[in-house]
C-alpha cells in the first residue's frame, strides 16, 4: 500500500505557503509592498478599520507615481484609506510593478484589467464602504475605463487632465492611430454605474490634454442623469492642476457621508 504521508506533507505546506502568499499583501502604513503584482504605498491607520473609504491614486503616463503621495497623505483621516498604486511597468517609492508600460498603447485591456484586480483585492480586504479612483493624465483615462468596464467596483473617481477620447487626443498630439489597442473612456461613459460621482477637472493652460476633450464626455454623462461635474482651474496646467486647492477639496468632500 503506498506511503501517501510524504504527499500529504507537502499539500500541508503548499497550503502554509500560499496563506503566507497572500498574508504578505496585507499593507502597513507608508509601506509599499504588491497587491496582485502591482506596488502599493498605502497612508493611514490599518490597525483598527469598520468599513473604511478607500481612494485610490493612479498617476500619470511619466511612470513615477511619487508626485501624489503628498495629496495621498493630506486627505487621509480616521477611517480613510489612502493607497497610491503603480500601474504596470510602472514605480513608486523605488519599487517597480510587474508588467510592461512601454512607450505605446498604455491603455490596453491587459493593464486596466490589472488595475481593476488590484483595486478590487484592496476593497475586498478591506472591506470597503465606498471606492474612489483619483488619475492624473493617464491614470484619470485608466479611472474612466475601469468605471465603466467594472461598473459595481467603484463608487466615484476624478478625472485630473483628462483626455477623455483617445483616439481624438492621439490625432491632436500628431501621434497618428499608434495606439490601436488602447481602450478609451468615451466608449464606456454609458456603462458606469447610475450612482457613481464623476468630477472632471482640467486647467486652463493644459496644452497636453486641453479642457475641449472632456466636454462631450462630461455631457454624455449629464444626459444619462449621471452626477458629472466638470471644473476648469483658471491659470492651471498639466501638471499643476493636479496640486490645485480645488482638487484636494474634491478629494476631502468625497469622504463625508
Amino acid at each position: 500500500m503506498p506511503n501517501n504521508k510524504p504527499r500529504i506533507f507537502w499539500l500541508l505546506v503548499s497550503i502554509v505557503l500560499a496563506s503566507c502568499s497572500y498574508r504578505q499583501q496585507i499593507l502597513k502604513n507608508d509601506f509599499t509592498t504588491v497587491v496582485e503584482g502591482l506596488q502599493i504605498q498605502t497612508f493611514g491607520d490599518v490597525s483598527s478599520l469598520d468599513s473604511p473609504v478607500v481612494l485610490v491614486f493612479l498617476h500619470s503616463d511619466a511612470c513615477v507615481a511619487d508626485y501624489m503621495t503628498t495629496m495621498a497623505k493630506t486627505v487621509v483621516r480616521k477611517n480613510i484609506l489612502s493607497f497610491v498604486m503603480a500601474r504596470p511597468g510602472c514605480v513608486v517609492n523605488n519599487r517597480r510593478s510587474i508588467g510592461n508600460h512601454g512607450n505605446y498603447d498604455h491603455y490596453t485591456a491587459e493593464r486596466i484589467d490589472a488595475v481593476s484586480n488590484s483595486v478590487r483585492s484592496l476593497r475586498d480586504h478591506y472591506k470597503a464602504s465606498k471606492v474612489f479612483l483619483i488619475g492624473h493624465s493617464g491614470g484619470a483615462v485608466t479611472a474612466g475605463i475601469v468605471a465603466g468596464r467594472h461598473p459595481d467596483l467603484v463608487n466615484g473617481f476624478v478625472a485630473i487632465a483628462f483626455p477623455a477620447n483617445i483616439p481624438d487626443w492621439r490625432r491632436y498630439r500628431k501621434r497618428g492611430e499608434d495606439w490601436k489597442d488602447s481602450l478609451s473612456p468615451h466608449d464606456y461613459v454609458n456603462d458606469i454605474k447610475q450612482s457613481t460621482l464623476l468630477f472632471i477637472v482640467n486647467g486652463s493652460e493644459d496644452d497636453i490634454t486641453p479642457p475641449s476633450f472632456s466636454v462631450e464626455y462630461a455631457d454624455t454623462a449629464a444626459s444619462r442623469g449621471l452626477s458629472v461635474e466638470n471644473i476648469v482651474l483658471d491659470g492651471e496646467n498639466h501638471r499643476s492642476s493636479f496640486h490645485a486647492h480645488k482638487v484636494w477639496s474634491i478629494i476631502s468632500s468625497l469622504t463625508y457621508d
